[in-house]
């Protein structure tokens, strides 16, 4: 599943259902770095937490093009050149309701140029996906990055 909260004007739609699987097609490795490279909100599907970030290291690495990432997620382990955003706002000590951390994260933090986001089964049942949509679009985080929220079929 693959939606864009902002248009991406080229020959491609990229507002239809869309699940990225591996082994990538060239196809599904183009379309990802379309999505990855795009300013705004984009929600992708994905099989499970390991197959998805190594989908999302091999974008990243791919593209070769991003400084400051950042990513949002329950689950542990992140690439080393990646930011744990709930990490420093655990350090912060800034509160239990991730989307009130998010909206001051992000206003002290504007420093990313990429953020993911695992939008775990865990997060689901606490928060719905315009919620954390929301959170993005109100500081115009959207219109300044790529943002990838990734929903997994499975833990």
């Amino acid at each position: 599943m693959l939606h864009s909260s902002k248009s991406i004007k080229n020959d491609h739609d990229y507002n239809h259902d869309r699940f990225f699987a591996l082994p990538l097609s060239e196809q599904d490795a183009l379309q990802l770095q379309a999505v990855f490279i795009n300013c705004g909100v984009h929600v992708v599907k994905m099989k499970n937490i390991i197959e998805g970030r190594k989908i999302v290291k091999t974008i990243l690495h791919s593209l070769n093009y991003f400084h400051n990432i950042g990513c949002i997620s329950n689950y542990h382990h992140l690439p080393v050149f990646v930011c744990d955003i709930i990490k420093h706002i655990e350090f912060e000590k800034l509160g239990d309701d991730l989307l009130d951390n998010l909206e001051h994260f992000l206003t002290i933090h504007p420093c990313f140029d990429f953020i993911w986001f695992e939008f775990s089964q865990v997060m689901q049942k606490k928060y719905t996906l315009q919620n954390i949509q929301n959170i993005f679009e109100m500081y115009h985080v959207k219109d300044r990055m790529p943002v990838v929220i990734i929903v997994y079929d499975e833990e």
